[in-house]
Protein backbone atom coordinates (compact mmCIF):
# COMPACT_ATOMS: atom_id res chain seq x y z
CA UNK A 1 0.00 0.00 0.00
CA UNK A 2 2.89 2.58 0.80
CA UNK A 3 4.17 1.68 -2.65
CA UNK A 4 1.06 2.83 -4.01
CA UNK A 5 0.80 6.05 -2.04
CA UNK A 6 4.76 7.33 -2.45
CA UNK A 7 3.98 6.18 -6.35
CA UNK A 8 0.74 8.75 -6.47
CA UNK A 9 2.44 11.69 -4.46
CA UNK A 10 5.28 11.43 -6.97
CA UNK A 11 3.16 11.98 -9.85
CA UNK A 12 1.26 14.66 -8.53
CA UNK A 13 4.92 16.19 -7.88
CA UNK A 14 5.52 16.24 -10.94
CA UNK A 15 2.23 17.24 -12.73
CA UNK A 16 2.39 20.60 -10.08
CA UNK A 17 6.14 21.38 -11.46
CA UNK A 18 4.89 20.66 -15.07
CA UNK A 19 2.16 23.05 -14.44
CA UNK A 20 4.60 25.85 -12.68
CA UNK A 21 6.85 25.73 -16.08
CA UNK A 22 3.58 26.17 -18.42
CA UNK A 23 1.99 28.89 -16.39
CA UNK A 24 5.49 31.12 -15.53
CA UNK A 25 5.84 33.79 -17.81
CA UNK A 26 9.81 34.12 -18.81
CA UNK A 27 11.28 36.50 -16.55
CA UNK A 28 13.57 39.57 -17.95
CA UNK A 29 15.85 41.55 -15.92
CA UNK A 30 15.66 45.25 -16.69
CA UNK A 31 18.46 47.25 -18.10
CA UNK A 32 20.16 50.33 -18.31
CA UNK A 33 20.25 52.29 -21.82
CA UNK A 34 23.11 50.31 -23.73
CA UNK A 35 23.47 47.58 -21.22
CA UNK A 36 25.02 43.74 -22.10
CA UNK A 37 23.37 40.41 -20.91
CA UNK A 38 26.30 37.91 -21.32
CA UNK A 39 25.03 34.56 -22.66
CA UNK A 40 26.45 32.16 -25.14
CA UNK A 41 25.11 34.09 -27.73
CA UNK A 42 25.50 37.86 -27.05
CA UNK A 43 25.40 40.08 -29.11
CA UNK A 44 27.48 43.50 -29.07
CA UNK A 45 25.80 46.62 -28.37
CA UNK A 46 24.18 49.01 -30.77
CA UNK A 47 24.70 52.57 -28.93
CA UNK A 48 27.47 54.38 -29.19
CA UNK A 49 30.99 52.79 -27.44
CA UNK A 50 32.51 54.24 -24.43
CA UNK A 51 35.42 55.01 -26.89
CA UNK A 52 37.01 54.29 -29.79
CA UNK A 53 40.73 53.68 -29.73
CA UNK A 54 44.34 51.46 -29.70
CA UNK A 55 45.12 48.92 -27.56
CA UNK A 56 48.47 50.13 -26.41
CA UNK A 57 48.99 47.90 -24.41
CA UNK A 58 48.22 44.31 -22.84
CA UNK A 59 48.37 41.80 -20.25
CA UNK A 60 47.03 38.52 -19.61
CA UNK A 61 46.26 37.30 -16.08
CA UNK A 62 44.61 33.78 -14.79
CA UNK A 63 41.67 36.07 -13.88
CA UNK A 64 41.10 38.82 -16.20
CA UNK A 65 42.86 40.83 -18.85
CA UNK A 66 44.25 44.41 -19.41
CA UNK A 67 44.25 46.68 -22.20
CA UNK A 68 45.31 50.24 -22.44
CA UNK A 69 43.25 51.64 -24.87
CA UNK A 70 44.07 55.47 -26.03
CA UNK A 71 41.20 57.40 -27.88
CA UNK A 72 41.71 58.00 -31.49
CA UNK A 73 39.14 61.27 -32.69
CA UNK A 74 36.63 60.05 -35.38
CA UNK A 75 33.97 62.02 -37.01
CA UNK A 76 30.88 62.17 -34.53
CA UNK A 77 32.84 61.47 -31.45
CA UNK A 78 31.70 62.32 -27.81
CA UNK A 79 34.09 60.30 -26.04
CA UNK A 80 35.50 61.65 -23.04
CA UNK A 81 38.15 60.31 -22.33
CA UNK A 82 41.86 60.25 -23.91
CA UNK A 83 43.31 56.92 -21.89
CA UNK A 84 41.34 54.07 -20.23
CA UNK A 85 42.99 51.41 -19.05
CA UNK A 86 40.09 48.03 -19.31
CA UNK A 87 39.64 45.51 -17.40
CA UNK A 88 37.96 42.09 -19.60
CA UNK A 89 37.41 38.49 -18.62
CA UNK A 90 35.68 35.82 -19.91
CA UNK A 91 32.13 37.58 -19.41
CA UNK A 92 32.82 40.44 -21.58
CA UNK A 93 30.99 40.04 -24.62
CA UNK A 94 33.33 40.47 -27.87
CA UNK A 95 32.93 40.35 -31.10
CA UNK A 96 34.76 42.19 -34.91
CA UNK A 97 33.20 43.86 -38.20
CA UNK A 98 33.14 40.14 -39.73
CA UNK A 99 30.70 39.05 -37.27
CA UNK A 100 29.30 40.23 -34.00
CA UNK A 101 30.00 37.06 -31.95
CA UNK A 102 30.37 36.54 -28.11
CA UNK A 103 32.77 34.17 -26.48
CA UNK A 104 32.13 31.51 -28.42
CA UNK A 105 35.01 32.74 -31.20
CA UNK A 106 36.56 34.97 -29.60
CA UNK A 107 38.71 34.97 -26.15
CA UNK A 108 40.30 37.94 -24.58
CA UNK A 109 43.55 36.71 -25.36
CA UNK A 110 41.81 36.96 -29.15
CA UNK A 111 43.11 40.51 -28.71
CA UNK A 112 46.39 42.26 -29.22
CA UNK A 113 47.92 45.46 -29.10
CA UNK A 114 48.11 47.70 -32.20
CA UNK A 115 43.79 46.63 -32.14
CA UNK A 116 41.35 49.29 -33.34
CA UNK A 117 38.68 48.80 -30.74
CA UNK A 118 35.70 49.80 -29.59
CA UNK A 119 34.68 49.30 -26.11
CA UNK A 120 31.22 49.69 -23.60
CA UNK A 121 32.28 50.04 -20.20
CA UNK A 122 29.97 48.71 -17.64
CA UNK A 123 29.92 51.70 -15.10
CA UNK A 124 31.50 55.45 -15.25
CA UNK A 125 35.39 54.92 -15.10
CA UNK A 126 37.29 55.96 -11.70
CA UNK A 127 40.38 57.61 -12.43
CA UNK A 128 43.87 58.61 -10.67
CA UNK A 129 44.56 61.93 -12.21
CA UNK A 130 46.30 59.90 -15.15
CA UNK A 131 44.34 57.35 -16.33
CA UNK A 132 40.87 55.78 -16.27
CA UNK A 133 40.00 52.49 -15.37
CA UNK A 134 36.43 50.69 -16.06
CA UNK A 135 35.73 47.09 -16.77
CA UNK A 136 34.56 46.44 -20.20
CA UNK A 137 31.15 44.76 -20.69
CA UNK A 138 32.11 45.00 -24.25
CA UNK A 139 34.30 44.98 -26.88
CA UNK A 140 34.26 45.49 -30.62
CA UNK A 141 37.54 44.78 -32.72
CA UNK A 142 37.37 47.47 -35.72
CA UNK A 143 40.46 46.66 -37.78
CA UNK A 144 43.70 44.22 -36.46
CA UNK A 145 47.23 45.10 -36.31
CA UNK A 146 50.36 43.18 -35.51
CA UNK A 147 53.79 43.10 -35.38
CA UNK A 148 55.64 45.99 -35.93
CA UNK A 149 53.89 48.66 -37.49
CA UNK A 150 54.14 52.16 -38.26
CA UNK A 151 53.00 53.49 -34.97
CA UNK A 152 55.91 52.01 -33.18
CA UNK A 153 53.21 49.58 -31.54
CA UNK A 154 54.76 46.01 -30.73
CA UNK A 155 52.84 42.57 -30.49
CA UNK A 156 55.60 40.85 -29.10
CA UNK A 157 56.26 38.34 -26.60
CA UNK A 158 55.09 39.55 -23.22
CA UNK A 159 57.19 39.53 -19.88
CA UNK A 160 55.82 39.21 -16.54
CA UNK A 161 57.56 39.65 -13.62
CA UNK A 162 56.19 38.41 -10.57
CA UNK A 163 57.55 39.46 -6.58
CA UNK A 164 54.80 39.09 -4.12
CA UNK A 165 52.75 40.73 -7.33
CA UNK A 166 52.79 40.50 -10.66
CA UNK A 167 53.72 43.26 -13.11
CA UNK A 168 54.32 43.35 -16.62
CA UNK A 169 57.58 44.64 -17.97
CA UNK A 170 57.87 46.86 -21.17
CA UNK A 171 59.87 46.61 -23.92
CA UNK A 172 62.49 48.66 -24.53
CA UNK A 173 64.41 47.61 -27.52
CA UNK A 174 63.44 45.20 -30.38
CA UNK A 175 65.49 43.39 -33.50
CA UNK A 176 62.98 41.29 -35.26
CA UNK A 177 63.03 39.51 -38.47
CA UNK A 178 65.66 41.76 -39.92
CA UNK A 179 63.78 44.90 -38.38
CA UNK A 180 65.28 47.19 -35.24
CA UNK A 181 63.22 48.99 -33.16
CA UNK A 182 63.98 51.37 -30.15
CA UNK A 183 61.20 53.10 -28.30
CA UNK A 184 61.44 56.20 -25.61
CA UNK A 185 63.58 55.81 -23.01
CA UNK A 186 63.48 54.06 -20.43
CA UNK A 187 62.88 56.55 -18.29
CA UNK A 188 59.87 57.51 -19.91
CA UNK A 189 58.53 54.14 -20.75
CA UNK A 190 58.61 53.20 -17.51
CA UNK A 191 56.71 56.71 -16.41
CA UNK A 192 53.83 56.34 -18.88
CA UNK A 193 53.51 52.24 -18.42
CA UNK A 194 50.90 51.13 -15.16
CA UNK A 195 52.13 48.16 -14.08
CA UNK A 196 56.32 48.86 -15.13
CA UNK A 197 57.33 48.83 -11.24
CA UNK A 198 57.07 46.72 -8.35
CA UNK A 199 57.70 46.74 -4.90
CA UNK A 200 60.47 43.73 -2.88
CA UNK A 201 63.16 43.73 -0.97
CA UNK A 202 66.93 43.28 -1.36
CA UNK A 203 67.30 39.45 -1.02
CA UNK A 204 64.20 38.77 -2.02
CA UNK A 205 63.91 37.06 -5.53
CA UNK A 206 61.91 37.74 -8.87
CA UNK A 207 60.15 35.17 -10.66
CA UNK A 208 60.15 35.77 -15.15
CA UNK A 209 57.71 34.79 -17.45
CA UNK A 210 57.25 35.39 -21.12
CA UNK A 211 53.85 34.37 -23.12
CA UNK A 212 56.03 32.32 -25.78
CA UNK A 213 59.29 30.84 -23.67
CA UNK A 214 62.84 32.20 -25.22
CA UNK A 215 65.59 29.74 -26.22
CA UNK A 216 67.49 32.25 -23.63
CA UNK A 217 67.54 35.55 -21.83
CA UNK A 218 69.74 36.90 -19.52
CA UNK A 219 69.34 39.62 -16.74
CA UNK A 220 71.06 42.79 -15.35
CA UNK A 221 70.39 45.97 -13.14
CA UNK A 222 71.44 49.25 -12.85
CA UNK A 223 70.99 52.34 -10.19
CA UNK A 224 69.35 54.26 -13.12
CA UNK A 225 68.22 53.94 -16.44
CA UNK A 226 70.84 55.37 -18.30
CA UNK A 227 73.80 53.45 -15.59
CA UNK A 228 76.03 50.97 -17.20
CA UNK A 229 74.44 47.09 -16.18
CA UNK A 230 75.85 44.86 -14.15
CA UNK A 231 74.73 40.42 -14.52
CA UNK A 232 72.59 39.03 -12.02
CA UNK A 233 72.37 35.07 -12.02
CA UNK A 234 69.73 33.53 -13.18
CA UNK A 235 68.23 30.43 -11.71
CA UNK A 236 65.65 28.58 -12.50
CA UNK A 237 64.00 31.52 -13.68
CA UNK A 238 64.51 33.88 -10.57
CA UNK A 239 67.18 36.33 -9.90
CA UNK A 240 68.00 37.23 -6.44
CA UNK A 241 67.22 41.47 -6.05
CA UNK A 242 71.01 42.56 -5.08
CA UNK A 243 71.89 44.56 -1.95
CA UNK A 244 72.04 48.22 -2.69
CA UNK A 245 71.71 51.86 -1.24
CA UNK A 246 69.80 53.25 -3.79
CA UNK A 247 66.08 53.44 -3.61
CA UNK A 248 65.28 52.33 -6.93
CA UNK A 249 66.90 49.55 -9.33
CA UNK A 250 66.08 49.22 -12.78
CA UNK A 251 65.50 45.58 -14.25
CA UNK A 252 66.92 44.62 -17.47
CA UNK A 253 65.95 41.95 -19.03
CA UNK A 254 67.48 40.14 -22.96
CA UNK A 255 65.39 37.60 -24.18
CA UNK A 256 66.74 35.43 -27.85
CA UNK A 257 64.18 33.46 -29.96
CA UNK A 258 66.74 32.89 -32.88
CA UNK A 259 67.88 35.25 -34.74
CA UNK A 260 65.21 37.51 -32.98
CA UNK A 261 65.96 39.08 -29.76
CA UNK A 262 63.85 41.90 -27.27
CA UNK A 263 64.96 43.97 -24.31
CA UNK A 264 62.77 44.68 -21.56
CA UNK A 265 62.70 46.55 -18.31
CA UNK A 266 60.76 47.16 -15.03
CA UNK A 267 61.42 48.99 -12.28
CA UNK A 268 61.73 47.93 -8.62
CA UNK A 269 61.23 50.04 -5.26
CA UNK A 270 63.08 48.81 -2.66
CA UNK A 271 61.78 49.03 0.74
CA UNK A 272 63.09 47.96 4.27
CA UNK A 273 61.96 44.60 5.76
Amino acid sequence: MRKYIFAAVCVMIISCLAACGEDTPEQTIPLASGAVIVTTDSKLPTVDPDIYGRVTRISHSAESTELLVERQVKEDDASVYERVVVSIDDNTVLGNDLSDTSTLTMTPKSLSAGDFVEVWFSSDPTTDGSYHFAFGQAVKVITKDAGINEYGITNLPRLVVTGGKSHLAVVTKVFWDGISQGSSTVSELLANNIGASLSASSGDSLSFSFSMPPDSFTVSYGTSTFSVPEPLEVVDGRVIIPQTSNQTIYIFVSAIWGSNEVRYAVAVQLISK
